[in-house]
């Protein structure tokens, strides 16, 4: 019995864990009891796998994963309400579960995409338009739009090259594979989510795609951050999130330093700290835009051996809590504060500059190591010869 057929058959063993964001993402009342926990091998993206297996291979039965839609539906993040108003997946248990057929997403998606052009949003040159990754012989890549019968001596191919990535991507293709389509689908609600995400997205690799060679060593490490991992403050809820954060009175808080944010803590409540880090990990997903692939898809993240780079603020946040350290907490609204003036176009221009100017918002981001230490992302940004296996 093949991977697939276990989790149609054994549905009651699919787990519900459907947070998008690192893991870290839970009810208030639960917060700390949920970092405990093991994270488990299902999630809802394995019935989305299950009933593409199916479909793909001619069968219209969908499989219930009743228990993951309804968990989905109680986290009220923009990831489940794209799911949900854009992308016709039915969530909520009151009215039933509809999981969309994979032609019905990709339509739904174009059809979103296409009403962004003709309000002048975006131009059609912007668009990246989901299409399968096809081969031939194992040996050669080919795209094939969804609905379309394969070419004969073709298969769905379940990887794709990075020459063959880039190809597509600037011929306004995202490419789709069957072993990964959950995780794509999490690029699609990321590009509604902000379309300009996408448009640069775009603009880069086909830019790249002229010179594929990496021009520094962390160049790589810094496309990866900023493809799977990218996370950006939402500007409007600055005035917002500013009631929640416990800061000494200053006129200029960008230059409020992680001593003194420490010492003014110690003068609050514990009670008052610990409030503030519980409402700022459980809104997190409403502060943040998660627009890295990686970082809004969970089972697959969870799967690869490394995910440091998917652990920024969050894990300071977690590792706060934890600790009861006030000077844990005052890490986390520096980062905060620093990351609030950090704007998309910043994380793309520091793709692209080898070495970073330290009157850039990435480059101060990074820039205290008393509170980033030697962690990987902090060397990626700040060294241009700096490469994860590095000792």
């Amino acid at each position: 019995m093949n991977f697939l057929t276990k989790v149609i058959k054994n549905r009651h063993h699919v787990l519900f864990l459907f947070m998008l964001l690192f893991g870290f993402i839970c009810h208030a009342q639960m917060c700390v009891d949920l970092f405990a926990q093991p994270l488990t091998k299902y999630t809802w993206a394995d019935g989305i796998r299950s009933n593409l297996y199916k479909r793909l291979n001619g069968e219209k039965q969908i499989t219930k994963i009743d228990k993951i839609l309804s968990e989905s539906y109680k986290l009220d993040i923009p990831h489940t309400r794209i799911l949900e108003n854009i992308f016709g997946f039915k969530l909520n248990p009151e009215f039933g579960y509809y999981v969309p057929t994979v032609n019905e997403i990709v339509f739904r998606y174009k059809t979103h995409m296409d009403s962004l052009v003709k309000q002048g949003i975006l131009s059609s040159a912007d668009l990246l338009l989901p299409e399968f990754v096809i081969s031939f012989n194992s040996e050669s890549f080919g795209y094939l739009p969804v609905g379309e019968s394969l070419p004969k001596g073709a298969e769905f191919s379940k990887i794709v090259s990075e020459k063959f990535y880039y190809q597509m991507i600037s011929d306004g293709k995202f490419p789709m594979t069957i072993k990964l389509f959950e995780h794509d689908l999490a690029h699609f609600t990321s590009f509604v989510e902000d379309p300009q995400y996408m448009k640069m997205f775009k603009q880069y690799i086909s830019q790249k795609n002229l010179q594929p060679n990496h021009s520094f060593k962390s160049q790589k490490l810094r496309e990866f951050f900023v493809f799977e991992g990218l996370f950006l403050f939402r500007s409007e809820l600055r005035s917002e999130i500013q009631k929640f954060i416990l800061l000494p009175k200053r006129q200029n808080l960008s230059q409020l330093t992680l001593t003194e944010v420490s010492d003014y803590l110690k003068s609050m409540p514990k009670d008052e700290v610990n409030k503030m880090l519980t409402h700022l990990l459980n809104n997190f997903e409403n502060y943040f835009k998660i627009l890295g692939g990686a970082a809004r898809d969970n089972y697959n993240k969870y799967q690869e051996p490394n995910h440091l780079f998917m652990d920024t603020i969050p894990d300071f946040i977690r590792t706060a809590i934890r600790s009861q350290k006030l000077e844990d907490a005052a890490k986390v609204q520096i980062l905060i504060l620093r990351a609030m003036n950090i704007r998309l176009e910043d994380w793309f221009e520091a793709i692209q500059t080898s070495h970073l100017q330290e009157d850039t918002p990435v480059y101060k981001f990074f820039a205290d190591k008393e509170i980033w230490e030697q962690h990987p992302l902090r060397m990626t940004f700040l060294r241009e010869d700096y490469e994860l296996n590095e000792k």
